[in-house]
């Protein structure tokens, strides 16, 4: 994991997480996001950021061998069910059945790439999402990260951000 500290002459207060594949189908564009999010935390925009690898999928059958990564997607759901929003198909769970063993599993999907955004330790959004009205994608994110813009993107989930990055309940 990669972790930067905050700029604390800016009072920024947005922490990202941002969680790619450790092999991503599309690895220029994850290059890309990263990218962009450290040019936000260098500006002030964000106050830290983090960048973590996680895999493709995910065993659910074994609680003792449990990956980190089925931590972390509880706690995004937890959000998502707060706040009226799904992140399907972004996160799928799936049964799958081995023909060879005759094991049956069932399978946690990740994106290849997922933001998280945190007001201190509270999670205040996670992209991808969607709600009735709007689906908000990485890219959305990135954008409205880059250009200042957050309100627009996290005000619809219940969250406002003022200058800077500084994160308010709405």
């Amino acid at each position: 994991m990669i972790q930067q500290e905050p700029h604390s002459e800016t009072g920024a207060n947005l922490r990202v997480d941002v969680y790619v594949r450790a092999r991503p189908a599309d690895r220029t564009q994850c290059d890309a996001v990263v990218e962009t999010l450290r040019t936000c935390h260098e500006s002030g925009r964000i106050a830290d950021l983090n960048v973590d690898c996680w895999p493709k999928d995910v065993s659910l059958a074994n609680e003792l061998l449990e990956d980190p990564a089925v931590a972390i997607v509880d706690e995004f759901e937890r959000w998502a069910a707060e706040n009226g929003v799904s992140l399907e198909p972004a996160f799928d769970v799936r049964s799958v059945h081995s023909s060879i063993t005759g094991e049956k599993d069932r399978v946690l999907s990740l994106p290849s790439i997922c933001i998280a955004c945190y007001n201190g330790d509270e999670l205040v959004a996670v992209f991808p999402c969607s709600n009735d009205d709007r689906t908000i994608t990485v890219p959305d994110a990135i954008e409205a990260l880059a250009g200042g813009d957050v309100d627009t993107l996290i005000g619809p989930f219940g969250v406002s951000v003022g200058t800077a990055g500084d994160v308010r309940s709405r």
